[in-house]
């Protein structure tokens, strides 16, 4: 607290203990009534880990190799229209969703392999 004079009959140190309580006031008042702070809120989910919907991800990842191989197909060749058209962001951005999907992608032979392998590649030179 800083060390206010009083002068005359106004006590400016009582005024700075009223301003410090009301600001703490509010402060409380805006933790609890914010769901993502306290135990029962987010905190706990935060301490626990992640509380990202995984759904997308999920969704890819029981989709069959060929699906998968398909969906990484449509989209370098998206990025491929994307790049004869100069609108290189875009294209990066298909690039990019294709390698993702690589992620989740598990060959179950040698020749899936050396087919994803080869898709895999084209993605990272375009």
């Amino acid at each position: 607290m800083k060390d206010t004079p009083d002068v005359g009959d106004i006590h400016y140190k009582k005024w700075d203990l009223i301003e410090k309580s009301v600001e703490l006031s509010e402060k409380k008042e805006e933790v609890e009534d914010n769901p993502g702070f306290g135990i029962e809120g987010g905190q706990m989910k935060e301490m626990m880990g992640c509380s990202r919907n995984h759904s997308k991800e999920i969704d890819i990842y029981n989709k069959s190799y060929g699906e998968k191989m398909q969906r990484i197909g449509d989209l370098k060749d998206e990025g491929n229209q994307a790049y004869k058209e100069r609108v290189y962001d875009k294209a990066s951005y298909y690039y990019a969703q294709a390698l993702l999907i690589f992620y989740y992608l598990i060959p179950e032979n040698e020749e899936q392999e050396k087919e994803s392998e080869g898709l895999k590649r084209v993605c990272h030179r375009n």
